[in-house]
């Protein structure tokens, strides 16, 4: 292929819209986690592992509740082909976060006494607080996010994320100078969770002027109706989803304690970012391209298509990063952390496999496949909180939330491949270059830590003595 031509065939594949789409998300995405990376020393240095703690526990229930909050209509916005009809699924969402949000705070504040003689490290008094008020704020975020990528404005979701971690960082930033331990890590977490709830609520109003004039309760109700698989199966799903993610890290609260817990937390944020660079972009433009694949019969070719993509784009830089961790990260966050580069190459399995699944787990929901998602689901919770208290082979609680997170998104990666029944030959052809690609970041990764390992010694003794 001569350079005009190879030229001109990466810009086709540039002006598809499903790319350009993701362009868009995943550029709004690597702005703001470049900044949360580049602020995250800092952190380390003015919060302590414990603090750290705390903001994991509080990360971690809210990531339980929110989820399932509206009662997942939120994933039914983009489904309707008419807007009027998405309007209404909107309000249901709405009114299933605000019921959410009483339910939460009754819970939080009247058993807050409970809770705390049952925790190895109490919590705050401010945790059960704010907890409701961060239930509510998310959920009702992820209700206008879904609104938006109906609306393809992806570029304002983009300048929203970037918003978010701009804020997020200064408060805590600013609150850690202050000396307000992990208050000040909580009230930056809670403004990346409602920081967008602003810009997205603007253009909904612009773009609908009369919006409160449009609730119809009888609408409502009859689509109440039309997609009750959602609130009777994937909040279900969502719910134990969200636990099986979430629960172990509540529980080695209670068995280990804080500072555990915030070596645990600060390793799921690293390995997590590929996933929110590319897999949450992929996942939210797939929400939007899977129903018209799945009418025209091309779901399988078109998830392939995906997972391909993810192993060529996003697996290998993972692969290649987390090898390094334990190399890295001791200098970078600070000796005291030192424990969080190994835990990231535990998690690594478990976050590659995650960068996989994620984008295309929603092909249940699209084929309503959504009791095969909960059965997957409940599976999950169950395996996790028993790895995390009975470990097995020797190993501690956090490696064994590790592994079998790794287990779980591995099979529930075969289950959607089988159900959207993809052709052998496509299974061959999307995934070939991808895996090869991967493995070459897999020996470039083994290489830099042989070199590290070879003249790192002798260049830092050199730099000792140069600066002596």
């Amino acid at each position: 292929m001569t350079p005009e031509r190879a030229w001109q065939s990466l810009r086709a594949i540039a002006n598809r819209p499903f790319v350009k789409s993701v362009s868009v998300l995943a550029g709004g995405a690597a702005f703001a986690q470049a900044l949360a990376i580049l602020v995250l020393p800092v952190l380390t240095r003015l919060y302590s592992p414990d603090e750290f703690g705390v903001l994991g526990v509080f990360a971690s229930s809210l990531g339980i509740f929110s989820v399932a909050a509206c009662l997942r209509f939120e994933i039914a916005i983009p489904i309707p082909e008419r807007d009027d009809e998405a309007l209404q699924i909107l309000f249901l969402a709405i009114v299933g976060a605000l019921t959410a949000f009483a339910g939460i705070a009754l819970v939080s504040l009247v058993g807050m006494r409970a809770i705390q003689a049952r925790l190895e490290s109490p919590l705050p008094e401010f945790f059960y607080w704010l907890l409701p008020v961060g239930v509510l704020g998310a959920s009702l975020y992820n209700a206008l996010l879904y609104w938006t990528t109906r609306k393809k404005n992806f570029s304002l979701i983009a300048r929203t994320r970037l918003w978010q971690s701009s804020g997020a960082s200064a408060i805590q930033v600013g609150l850690g100078v202050a000396c307000l331990g992990p208050l000040g890590l909580v009230f930056g977490q809670l403004f990346n969770s409602l920081g967008g709830l602003l810009s997205f609520s603007r253009e909904l109003f612009r773009a609908e002027p009369n919006l409160w004039s449009k609730v119809s309760w009888q609408e409502m109700k009859r689509l109440f109706g039309v997609y009750r698989a959602f609130p009777l199966f994937s909040t279900w799903e969502a719910l134990v989803n969200g636990a099986s993610l979430h629960l172990p890290i509540l529980f080695l609260v209670a068995l280990v304690g804080d500072t555990e817990v915030g070596f645990l937390f600060l390793a799921l944020k690293l390995t997590q970012i590929p996933s929110t660079l590319i897999g949450a972009a992929i996942g939210q433009v797939y929400l939007t391209e899977a129903p018209l694949a799945q009418r025209e019969g091309r779901l399988g070719e078109f998830n392939l298509r995906v997972i391909g993509g993810i192993l060529k784009t996003g697996v290998g830089p993972l692969l290649f990063a987390g090898l390094l961790a334990p190399n890295v990260l001791h200098v970078v966050l600070g000796d005291e952390y030192d424990r969080v580069g190994h835990l990231v190459v535990w998690l690594l399995p478990l976050a590659i496999t995650q960068l996989i699944v994620a984008p295309v787990s929603m092909c249940l929901h699209v084929l309503k496949k959504t009791g095969v998602a909960l059965s997957l689901q409940i599976f999950g919770l169950i395996l996790r909180c028993w790895a995390v208290m009975f470990p097995f082979w020797g190993l501690d609680a956090v490696e064994c939330y590790a592994i079998t997170g790794w287990v779980f998104y591995s099979l529930y990666l075969v289950v959607v491949l089988f159900q959207a029944s993809p052709k052998i030959a496509w299974v061959a052809k999307e995934l070939r270059a991808g895996i090869a690609i991967t493995v070459f970041w897999g020996f470039l990764a083994t290489l830099t830590i042989f070199l590290l390992g070879y003249f790192g010694p002798t260049l830092f003794k050199n730099t000792i003595e140069l600066n002596v």
